[in-house]
């Protein structure tokens, strides 16, 4: 007794057959791609909690601007480097 599916003429140990190559040779291998793209992803991208980056990294871009600014300062000639290197000393508490 052989049972026809849908598909006409094709059986349903065929159609077992094409069920399980589809799972394992199409949907585990994009499975995977699918894996190690978000692995990657996360590993380039970490996400830190808004607490550890309002209190950890706030003063240090504070001073970071404050450089940039002072850096600035001293391109266009408005203060000398003795100056610079004395407010840059202050902002990084040396």
């Amino acid at each position: 007794m052989n049972t026809f599916c849908i598909l006409g003429g094709i059986g349903f140990q065929e159609l077992l057959l094409i069920i399980i190559f589809l799972v394992f040779f199409i949907g585990v291998p994009v499975a995977l791609i699918v894996l190690i793209v978000k692995l990657v992803q996360k590993r380039n991208n970490p996400v830190l909690p808004i607490s550890t980056v309002d209190k950890d990294l706030t003063p240090i871009l504070k001073n970071a601007e404050k450089l940039k600014t002072l850096k600035a300062l001293l391109e266009k000639g408005i203060i000398s480097s003795d100056e610079f290197e004395k407010e840059k000393k202050q902002i990084l508490g040396e």
